[in-house]
């Protein structure tokens, strides 16, 4: 009797042990699939650089996230923004071709958005690094129009509304902060409506 108490004993220490050895295996395996996760970089490799946005249609009062992304091995330089003028530009698709926008975005003040001019000299440029990106948002109601049809400078902003259509974003950039020769990429397209 006393041996089979003994074996006994044996199966609930060695059943006890299996259990604590299979738990400890789930974990390690949990544990090493997190870390090969976490150190994934934040976008495929060798994407060169592009520039999105979060969705492909968008209604007035939306909000536009964008993310312009380094998939490169060296940094760019470029993401100059001042004074409500963005990192990024803004085409409208118009009888088939692509049309620049001067856009100029609405600056917050203490209780809304509005056209405010600032002027600036040319700003420096920003780096962005290798295998980094950088995020933006902009929500969509109007933008700030500093120019008259003629070219000349208004003396009063004019807040003109984004109209609905065809648009994609454009970002420029250099590979030396010095450099004048720009790289230009576009984003998806994208409808307002």
């Amino acid at each position: 009797m006393m041996e089979n108490k003994r074996l006994v004993g044996k199966n609930i220490l060695v059943t006890l042990i299996s259990k604590i050895l299979i738990v400890i295996l789930i974990f390690s395996i949990v544990l090493i699939g997190e870390l090969w996760i976490c150190n994934k970089p934040i976008f495929a490799e060798n994407q060169g650089v592009t520039i999105t946005t979060d969705k492909t249609e968008y209604s007035q009062g939306d909000t536009v996230t964008i993310i312009g992304r380094n998939g490169l091995d060296k940094s760019i330089w470029g993401f100059n923004s001042c004074g409500g003028r963005p990192f990024w530009g803004l085409q409208k698709l118009t009888d088939g071709t692509w049309k620049n926008l001067d856009l100029c975005l609405p600056l917050k003040n203490k209780k809304d958005w509005e056209c405010i001019m600032v002027l600036c000299e040319r700003s420096e440029p920003r780096e962005l690094k290798s295998k980094l990106e950088i995020k933006d948002e902009w929500h969509i109601t109007f933008f700030c129009d500093f120019i008259n049809e003629k070219g000349i400078l208004l003396d009063k902003p004019k807040e003109r509304i984004i109209k609905k259509g065809i648009y994609r974003l454009v970002l420029s950039y250099v590979f030396d902060e010095d450099s004048i020769d720009r790289e230009i990429i576009y984003s998806n397209e994208f409808k307002i409506k």
